[in-house]
């Protein structure tokens, strides 16, 4: 993939997420919610991907120790940078 395909990519993605976002939002405020609380559940969500992709990894570091470990060294000995 070129440089502006991938510009195009992560443009598009921003756009979306910026529309999913305000959609939401106004989905909330138009069930009464207050701007707080549209607020305080988007960190809520935002806080419980975060938790649930920090239990994934830690359980990756324990199903594949030995690929970690090895992946360590050879960054470790790597003279280049």
């Amino acid at each position: 993939m070129g440089a502006g395909r991938s510009i195009a990519v992560q443009n598009f993605n921003e756009q979306a997420c910026i529309l999913a976002l305000g959609a939401g939002y106004s989905l909330s405020t138009g069930l009464g919610l207050s701007a707080f609380g549209a607020i305080t559940g988007f960190g809520l969500v935002v806080a419980g991907f975060m938790w649930l992709i920090q239990r994934w990894h830690k359980s990756n570091c324990i199903k594949y120790k030995e690929q970690i470990d090895h992946l360590m060294n050879v960054a470790r000995s790597d003279k280049l940078h």
